[in-house]
C-alpha cells in the first residue's frame, strides 16, 4: 500500500496522483474514442546562430572548503570535480576556447580561490567584455543557505536565498547577514550587468537552501548549510514575523532563482525546488570514485550524449529523466527565464555521433570516451582506419569495453558479427558503437539496521534466497550505501523505501515513498513487491537510456533521414470534448497536473517510414497499464510517415500518490504489427494469454524487455542497427490535489 499523509500547500509540488488508464481498475471516466490525424509536425524555431565575431565565455565556480564555518559538516568534495568536468564539456562539445574559461576553485591557485571578492571580480570582468551576440555560461557549485531578507524586502518568507563562497561566514550581528554570502538579489544585479550588454547568459546553480545534511546509510551529501546553523534562530524568527506582516496573504517561499525571469537573455537552471535538497554523490554508473554534483554530472552527460539540438527546457526535462532512470523521484530541477525554449547556447546544428579514437596504453587499449558519452561496460565498438587512410570506411575489427570511466574507457579486441579477433589494430583508429550493453538489470536491495537483530537476519535470509534464484530481478547489496532500495524493521514488520530518500524521511518538506508494512514471514508478498518495483525500474531505465531523441519535425524537402524519429507530447484539455489540447511544458516545478484535469497524448511519426507504437502508463504504485492500444478495443497502432495519433481523453484522479510516467515504445514497421502492451503488470503470463501480443516480445527489443522485466532469457543489449530501428520515450509529471487549483502563484 502507499502511505498517504496530508502536506501543507507549500510542499505540493512533490505530491502526485494518477489518472486511470487501464482495464483494472476501470478508469474514473471512460476515455473518449481514439482518433488518428495526419498533420505536418512543426519545426521548432530557435535563435539565429551567433555572429561570426561573437565569443563564448565561461566562469566556473567550485566551492569545496569553508574554513570560516566551524565543523566538518560544511566541507564538500564534488564542486572541484564539477568545474573540471564542465570545462571539458564546454571545450569538447561547444568549442569554448581554453583562454575564455575562468575557473575559481581550491586547486586553481591563490588568485583563483572561489572567494566572494574573486567571484565578484569575474562577474564584473564579464560585464566589461561581453558584447552583443556573445554566449556566457556561469556555474556556481557549492553550498547554499538562507539569511534574513535584506532591503529591498521582497521575500514572502522573510529569507533571502544565498550562495556561499569559500570565505563565507560567520554571522555578523551588526549587519544582520552572513559574512561574504552572495544573496539572490545581488546575483540579479550582477547578471543583469552582463545581459544588458546584449549577451546571452546561462547560469547553472548546483546548490540548495532546504533540508538538512544527509547522513546515516545515505551515499549522498546535501549541498546545503541549514540557515539555523549560520544565523541565530531569533534573527530567523524575527525575519519571518516581519515578512508575514509585510506580505499578508502571500505564499511563503518561492523560486530560489526568481531573478532569472527579470533579465532579458538570461536562463537559469537550478538544481532543486525550494523544498528539496541538492546532493553530490559518486556517479550511479560506477565510472568514478569521485563525488560530483548530481545536477552538474547529469547535465554534462545529457549534453555529451545528445544527438540533436535541445532547448534549455528540454535539457531540464532530460536531466529529470536521467534521475527517473536511477529510481529517483526528486530532486526536480528548476528552469527559469524568458528564453527557456531557445536551443542550448544557440547551437543550431549538432554533429552526429562522436568519433572515438583508439590509443595504446601500455599493454592495453583505451578510447577517449566513457560513461559520460554513453559507453557502458561490455558494449562493442567497430574500429575503422585512422582519418585520411585508404579504405577509411572499412571495418578492421572490434573492441569490447572492459571498464568505462567518466571520460575514457579501457577496451580489448574481440570477435563480433562474424569477424575474428584482431589484435593488430592501429593506434588512432576511429571507433563507432555497434552494440550497446544496458548493464545489470537487477534491483539492488539492502536491509538497514543492527545485523544482530532477529528481524534483520530473517529479512536478509529471504533476500539472499530470492537473489540466488536463476533469472532473479533482485540482488542483495553487501552495503546499504550501494543499494537502490532499503528495508527497515519497524515494530516487527518490514518497511520499504528508496535508498536516496531514506535519510530524509520525516524531515519537513519531504514526501518519501514508503511501502508496507510487510510481515517478516511473508516472503512471497515481499518478493511480489520487489519484482514489481524491479520491472518498472528496468522499463524506465531502458526508456531513459534510449540513444535516439525525438526529431523536431519532419525532414526538409530532399533531406535524407534514415533514423526513427517519433515525438510524444502530453496534452492538457479544456474538457473531455476538446480535440486539440495544449502541450504541458516543463516549468519551474516540472510538469504539473491537478486531480480533475483532462489530458491526452499525441504521438508524431517524423520518420520516412511507418512505425508501430505502444503507450504504457506507469503509476506511482509500480503498476503498468496499457494506454494504446487499449485491451479489448480494436486499434491500428501503425503510424505512417508524417502521421500523428492522439489518444482519447483521460481524467486525472487521486488513486495513487507519487511521480507518474508514460512510456512510448516505437519500432520500425516490418511485417506483422508489434504491440508491447503485454508488458502490463501484474504478470507476463496473464498478459500474453490475451493473444497476439507475444509477437512484439519475439523482436530484438522484445527479448531485451522480457529479460529486463521478467528475468527470462539472457539478452541485455542491442546492436546499433536494432537501436536505430526502435525508439523509447518517457514523459513524467506530478499531480496536485484538486484543492490546490487556483491557489498557485
Amino acid at each position: 500500500m502507499i502511505r498517504r499523509r496530508r502536506l501543507p500547500l507549500a510542499l505540493l509540488p512533490v505530491v502526485a496522483l494518477c489518472f486511470a488508464c487501464g482495464p483494472s481498475p476501470p478508469p474514473a471516466v471512460a476515455p473518449a474514442p481514439d482518433r488518428k490525424e495526419v498533420r505536418e509536425p512543426s519545426r521548432g524555431e530557435g535563435p539565429s546562430p551567433p555572429a561570426g565575431s561573437a565569443s563564448r565565455h565561461a566562469l566556473l565556480v567550485g566551492c569545496t572548503r569553508y574554513p570560516n564555518l566551524e565543523g566538518t559538516f560544511a566541507h564538500l568534495q564534488g564542486p572541484g570535480n564539477d568545474v573540471v568536468l564542465m570545462r571539458q564539456v564546454l571545450k569538447d562539445r561547444f568549442g569554448f576556447k581554453d583562454e575564455n574559461i575562468v575557473t575559481l576553485a581550491e586547486a586553481a591557485g591563490a588568485d583563483k580561490k572561489p572567494t566572494r571578492a574573486h567571484i565578484k571580480r569575474e562577474f564584473d570582468r564579464l560585464a566589461r567584455i561581453a558584447k552583443k551576440g556573445d554566449q556566457v555560461v556561469i556555474l556556481l557549485a557549492g553550498h547554499g543557505s538562507q539569511q534574513p531578507d535584506q532591503e529591498p524586502f521582497d521575500e514572502a518568507d522573510g529569507l533571502d536565498e544565498t550562495f556561499l563562497p569559500a570565505d563565507a561566514g560567520p554571522w555578523l550581528e551588526d549587519k544582520g547577514r552572513v559574512a561574504n554570502a552572495i544573496v539572490d538579489d545581488e546575483l540579479g544585479v550582477w547578471t543583469r550587468a552582463i545581459t544588458d550588454r546584449g549577451a546571452g547568459l546561462w547560469v547553472i546553480v548546483d546548490a540548495c537552501h532546504s533540508g538538512t545534511m544527509l547522513r546515516g546509510d545515505s551515499a549522498e551529501v546535501a549541498r546545503e548549510v541549514p540557515a539555523d546553523q549560520l544565523v541565530p534562530r531569533a534573527a530567523l524568527e524575527k525575519a519571518r514575523t516581519q515578512a508575514a506582516e509585510r506580505f499578508k496573504g502571500a505564499a511563503a517561499g518561492g523560486s530560489p532563482a526568481h531573478w532569472a525571469d527579470e533579465a532579458p537573455g538570461l536562463v537559469a537552471i537550478y538544481a532543486a525546488q525550494p523544498t528539496e535538497p541538492t546532493v553530490e554523490r559518486k556517479p550511479y554508473d560506477g565510472s568514478s570514485d569521485k563525488m560530483y554534483g548530481l545536477l552538474t554530472y547529469t547535465l554534462c552527460k545529457v549534453l555529451t550524449t545528445a544527438q540533436s539540438p535541445l532547448s534549455y527546457q528540454e535539457l531540464t526535462q532530460r536531466i529529470h529523466a536521467e534521475y527517473v532512470r536511477h529510481g529517483r523521484a526528486s530532486p526536480i530541477p528548476l528552469v527559469e527565464g524568458k528564453h527557456v525554449d531557445r536551443e542550448v547556447l544557440g547551437l543550431r546544428s549538432w554533429p552526429g555521433r562522436s568519433r572515438f579514437l583508439l590509443r595504446k596504453d601500455g599493454e592495453g587499449w583505451k578510447v577517449n570516451g566513457g560513461h559520460l558519452h554513453g559507453l557502458t561496460e561490455k558494449s562493442i565498438l567497430a574500429v575503422y582506419p585512422p582519418a585520411g587512410s585508404a579504405a577509411a570506411d572499412k571495418i578492421l575489427g572490434h573492441v569490447r569495453i572492459q571498464a568505462s570511466h567518466v571520460t575514457e574507457a579501457e577496451v580489448v579486441p574481440c570477435a563480433h558479427a562474424g569477424m575474428e579477433v584482431r589484435k593488430d589494430l592501429p593506434p588512432g583508429g576511429r571507433c563507432e558503437p555497434v552494440y550497446r550493453d544496458y548493464g545489470e538489470l537487477q534491483l539492488s536491495v539492502a536491509v538497514a539496521g543492527d545485523a544482530a537483530d532477529a528481524g534483520v537476519r530473517a529479512l536478509k535470509k529471504h533476500l539472499q534466497s530470492m537473489a540466488a534464484e536463476k533469472g532473479s530481478l533482485i540482488a542483495l547489496a553487501a552495503d546499504a550505501k550501494q543499494a537502490e532500495w532499503l528495508f527497515r524493521i519497524e515494530k516487527g514488520a518490514a518497511v520499504l523505501s528508496p535508498a536516496y530518500a531514506a535519510a530524509s524521511e520525516g524531515k519537513a518538506g519531504r514526501a518519501v515513498p514508503r511501502f508496507g508494512p510487510y510481515r517478516l514471514d511473508d516472503a512471497d508478498g515481499i518478493r511480489v513487491r520487489l519484482e514489481r518495483i524491479a520491472r518498472v525500474r528496468n522499463l524506465l531505465k531502458l526508456t531513459s537510456a534510449s540513444t535516439k531523441e525525438a526529431a523536431r519535425g519532419s525532414p526538409a524537402a530532399g533531406e535524407e533521414n534514415a533514423e526513427l524519429a517519433v515525438a510524444l507530447t502530453l496534452l492538457k484539455l479544456r474538457s473531455k470534448e476538446d480535440r486539440e489540447g495544449t502541450p504541458v511544458k516543463w516549468k519551474d516545478r516540472g510538469a504539473v497536473l491537478a486531480a480533475g484535469d483532462w489530458i491526452a497524448f499525441r504521438v508524431q511519426n517524423g520518420s520516412r517510414f511507418a512505425v508501430d507504437v505502444s503507450l504504457l502508463f506507469v503509476d506511482s504504485g509500480f503498476g503498468i497499464e496499457p494506454v494504446f492500444p487499449r485491451p479489448g478495443i480494436a486499434a491500428d497502432n501503425r503510424l505512417q510517415p508524417g502521421q500523428s495519433y492522439r489518444t482519447g481523453a483521460f481524467r486525472v484522479n487521486a488513486k495513487t500518490v507519487g511521480l507518474e510516467h508514460v512510456t512510448l515504445i516505437a519500432v520500425r514497421a516490418a511485417g506483422q504489427q508489434l504491440d508491447f502492451t503485454c508488458l502490463a503488470q501484474p504478470s507476463l503470463e496473464r498478459a500474453v494469454a490475451r493473444g497476439g501480443d507475444e509477437n512484439g516480445l519475439r523482436s530484438p527489443l522484445g527479448k531485451l524487455l522480457t529479460s529486463a522485466l521478467y528475468g527470462q532469457g539472457t539478452t541485455r543489449g542491442l546492436d546499433m542497427e536494432e537501436i536505430d530501428n526502435h525508439a523509447l520515450r518517457l514523459l513524467s509529471w506530478y499531480v496536485e490535489p484538486a484543492d490546490a487549483k487556483g491557489k498557485k502563484e
